[in-house]
């Protein structure tokens, strides 16, 4: 007995030292990510890198998922991978910004991943049926032909390359389990808790932040006043919230000093914008190390 305990517990701290080292890539790749958006406008090329990113960040997720034996398994582990989930959240939501201009809604995160660790098969006609007899239903011309659903675009990449030209340390040998293994493996919905999600979600306002300076930098005026209405709305929204965490209060503050740097900015855009002609602030902007400093 004592034997069997003793397998079970090296199994576990195996598992748990797997999540945990997953967790860690899944953090490192999750900046990598948010350096990469922050490199210059949202160009289609920029973009398109943007969301082969985000489908290795799924990709890790699901690494995650084939570690985990159960839901129960799900929240008994979560200590080990949160911190990785909360900057897979920012990650994300600042992508779904640039491409959508809106915050990214937690139902929608647990779809994404769901449809990467689930991805749809197309259904088949059965075996004994003839060729002939597969589709009986005869087509009007009233009705247009259903399109076809191409499910490959849900299936996961072979592997979980980093960003660029690198190469994940832990990228090959955790990322062999193809969805439809994970298919028949689990069955359970894998879901992100709301602490997670909300401490990502405030850790996206210094991205914003950044975004929207550096949009002055490049003389856009009306960058930063549209970052300012994001960021006042989410500290107004959170700041009713009282999560039980220990980072939460320190989150708020930084939120409120991003907004508060952001004001300041949009108010020396709208008092210089009246002292110099357009043409002439944009240079100034352009040419100042610091736009905060013009």
């Amino acid at each position: 007995m004592l034997r069997a305990l003793s397998t079970e517990y090296d199994a576990r701290n195996n598992r748990r030292e797997r999540i945990y080292r997953i967790a860690r890539e899944l953090t490192i790749r999750s900046k990598k990510m948010i350096f990469l958006l922050h490199r210059g406008n949202p160009t289609p090329q920029l973009m398109k890198s943007a969301q082969k990113a985000r489908e290795e960040l799924h990709g890790l997720i699901g690494d995650i998922y084939d570690a985990l034996i159960d839901k129960d398994d799900y929240w008994r582990m979560l200590n080990k991978f949160s911190f990785g989930l909360q900057e897979f959240v920012e990650a994300v939501s600042f992508f779904h910004y640039i491409k959508t201009k809106r915050i990214i809604a937690k139902q929608e995160i647990e779809n994404d991943i769901n449809q990467q660790i689930h991805p749809p098969t197309p259904h088949a006609s059965h075996p004994n049926t003839p060729a002939s007899h597969a589709n009986t239903t005869p087509q009007t011309s009233s009705k247009a032909p259903q399109p076809q659903v191409d499910c490959t675009i849900m299936e996961k990449p072979g592997g979980v390359a980093s960003i660029g030209e690198e190469s994940g340390r832990h990228g090959k040998e955790d990322s062999k389990v193809s969805g439809g293994e994970r298919k028949s493996r689990h069955t359970w919905k894998f879901e992100l808790s709301y602490q997670d999600y909300l401490l990502g979600i405030a850790d996206i306002t210094g991205e914003l932040m950044r975004l929207g300076t550096t949009a002055a930098g490049l003389g856009d005026r009306e960058k930063p006043l549209e970052v300012l209405q994001v960021i006042r709305t989410l500290y107004s929204s959170l700041l009713s919230v009282n999560l039980r965490h220990r980072e939460w209060k320190k989150k708020m503050e930084v939120m409120f000093a991003s907004m508060r740097k952001m004001e300041q900015l949009s108010y020396k855009l709208a008092i210089k914008g009246k002292e110099y002609p357009p043409h002439m602030l944009k240079a100034m902007l352009a040419s100042a190390r610091d736009p905060e400093r013009v």
